[in-house]
């Protein structure tokens, strides 16, 4: 017959009356509900408040660490339940003692990385409860404390994200504020092919929030994942939030080029709000139909969107270039326009690489050049180095063109006149693994070499 926790000192946990435990003989990880609920579970669950001293939870994991990650029969560890029900003290005090504990030997990971990913029988994590039951102090020490981790879905589809934003409560918006600022990879997903900006766009309000880096709002995500109905709910709802626009000054219909999805283009352009940002320039002066021009040379299905009829109303970029100069420009001029348009397809959006797979990354042009090829020819320091943060993409660092140069032989030519490139340089300086061009020169060679020899390896 099993025996379950004792009566007597259930009631004591419930109360947070650490008496009866002080000397007690049998280990306290053994002390269990018939739910298998630890006496944190039974003592965080029965809190009508946060708790206003967190000494039971302290004394109680000195005296048995392995409490601290021990799951009850659903999986929910005592984070799980400290975050569903607001206790944010004690939240804090997990994570501070999870801390504390030697790194995983292998992965490196730490055990408080680890006990914030845990997930429950339905794949929920301790941010996934915290977003549905509106803990906003909770959501913003999790997110702040691991805020690399993409929480993917639980088993019903459900991300925080869209938890939070299919949620009601006056706690609504701090929390999807929280996830937005603090995660640096968010999943919108949701269930039944929904996502979070599907839910989001029932409530105007949360169409104006943008991402704090990059200044992505709701509408650029849906653009850029081509989910044309969330864009016609929330420009239904919230017709001003078309006027917003990202840190580099491109609108939603923008994004929709980047997507390369000729039909939502096309759908795009039957809604008035968005058919009117088409001449509505970046911060480069190019209106989407300058990048449009460029995709025309490459894939054919866009040469049915582009034309040259009132050509005049999209103006010069910057460069005191039309679409028509674009279209008909030399290839160094159109593959300059490429890199604009993949570095947004692989830094943009997350998801558009989980939906292309690896697979993808090994695409090149007519000269070879892959992706980071094309990051670098950005001249963005910050751009190559978020790439080389993707797995995938890190992969392609020593890939070699059709003149045999790696990613790191462009830099090399880079780092003479742009300065910023330097330290990305010495980063990577062990020229040797990238071997040599088909002009036998080294990384080394080229950025030590004459001047001659830099203008004609130099890729812009």
């Amino acid at each position: 017959m099993t025996t379950y926790m004792d009566p007597v000192l259930f009631k004591a946990a419930a109360e947070g009356d650490i008496g009866p435990f002080e000397n007690y003989q049998t280990r306290l990880d053994q002390l269990l509900t018939p739910d298998e609920n630890t006496i944190l579970h039974v003592y965080l669950g029965n809190q009508s408040s946060e708790p206003e001293s967190t000494d039971f939870v302290v004394i109680i994991l000195e005296k048995c660490p392995p409490l601290l990650l021990q799951a009850n029969k659903k999986g929910e560890t005592p984070l799980h339940l400290a975050a569903r029900y607001g206790h944010s003290n004690v939240v804090s005090v997990l994570i501070d003692l999870a801390k504390g504990l030697p790194s995983d030997a292998e992965s490196g990971e730490t055990e408080a990385k680890k006990m914030l990913r845990i997930t429950n029988e339905e794949q929920d994590t301790a941010l996934h409860e915290a977003a549905r039951n509106m803990r906003s102090q909770v959501v913003e020490i999790l997110t702040k404390e691991d805020p690399e981790l993409s929480y993917s879905a639980n088993v019903h589809g459900e991300t925080p994200l869209y938890i939070a934003a299919s949620s009601w409560g006056q706690e609504r918006g701090k929390v999807i504020d929280e996830i937005l600022a603090n995660c640096i990879s968010v999943d919108y997903g949701g269930p039944n092919g929904r996502t979070a900006l599907h839910a989001a766009s029932a409530v105007g309000d949360y169409a104006y929030i943008a991402e704090t880096e990059k200044k992505r709002t709701a509408l650029h995500i849906a653009a850029i994942q081509g989910h044309v109905n969330a864009m016609k709910e929330i420009v239904s709802r919230c017709p001003d939030c078309c006027e917003l626009v990202d840190n580099r000054g491109w609108n939603a219909l923008h994004y929709v080029v980047a997507s390369k999805r000729t039909e939502v283009f096309k759908e795009c352009l039957r809604i008035p709000l968005l058919d009117k940002l088409k001449t509505k320039k970046d911060d480069n002066g190019n209106t989407p139909f300058h990048l449009i021009a460029a995709l025309a040379h490459e894939l054919d299905n866009w040469l049915l969107v582009f034309r040259f009829k009132g050509e005049g109303i999209y103006g010069l970029n910057k460069q005191k270039l039309s679409i028509k100069d674009i279209y008909n420009g030399d290839l160094a001029e159109i593959q300059c326009w490429w890199i604009t348009i993949m570095l947004v397809a692989v830094l943009g959006s997350a998801a558009v690489i989980a939906d292309s797979g690896e697979a993808c990354c090994e695409l090149v042009d007519n000269r070879g050049w892959n992706a980071l090829h094309y990051a670098v020819a950005s001249k963005d320091t910050k751009a190559f180095e978020e790439c080389l943060e993707i797995p995938e993409l890190a992969r392609l660092e020593t890939k070699k063109d059709d003149k045999g140069n790696a990613p790191v032989h462009l830099i090399a030519a880079l780092a003479h006149e742009h300065k910023q490139w330097r330290p990305v340089l010495y980063e990577y300086s062990e020229g040797e693994m990238y071997g040599l061009n088909k002009r036998k020169l080294s990384v080394n060679d080229i950025y030590f070499g004459n001047l001659a020899e830099i203008q004609v390896i130099n890729p812009l």
